[in-house]
């Protein structure tokens, strides 16, 4: 299953996380990408990545969309996730990433921000727009459920867009 978990800001120069090299450092630098990564913790990294078409397509009503931060969540923290709401672990295995932590401190501290969600090559389904950090933790929840749709999502919050 291809999913992608990526978040957009406007700034990622607050953060107080441990600041690491990016994967694809010359790659990015000859796209024009500052090649800065942060360490969550050992089950999630946040890889600096182009803001794609229909992230842009969203974005386009700001007016500084052009130096907007574009990240994708990596590591083990997915499957974690998902390994606990199809119960596929024992009681006793380790089940929290802190995934819930990270949407708290990076989503919950931007005045504006945007949360994707996508399957299979970029698809989005659904945009939501004004949603917490709360709600964006339990929809990934849910879509993980095997016995629910996959669904690919946008979750934006101080964009201008209406819900």
């Amino acid at each position: 299953m291809d999913i992608y978990v990526l978040i957009a800001v406007p700034s990622a120069s607050d953060w107080q996380l441990k600041v690491c090299d990016a994967e694809q450092k010359k790659k990015l630098l000859e796209i024009g990408i500052e090649p800065i990564a942060y360490q969550w913790n050992k089950h999630i990294h946040l890889e600096p990545r182009p803001i794609t078409k229909d992230i842009a397509d969203i974005l386009s009503s700001e007016s500084d969309v052009e130096s907007w931060k574009c990240f994708v969540l990596k590591g083990d923290f997915l499957s974690k996730l998902e390994e606990d709401v199809n119960q596929w672990v024992d009681e006793w295995d380790v089940k929290d990433t802190s995934f819930f932590e990270l949407l708290e401190q990076i989503y919950e501290g931007q005045e504006r921000a945007l949360f994707a969600f996508e399957r299979n090559s970029e698809t989005i389904d659904s945009q939501y727009v004004g949603k917490s950090s709360d709600w964006i933790y339990e929809k990934v929840r849910s879509v993980l459920d095997r016995t629910q749709k996959l669904e690919g999502f946008v979750v934006s919050k101080g964009l201008g867009l209406v819900g």
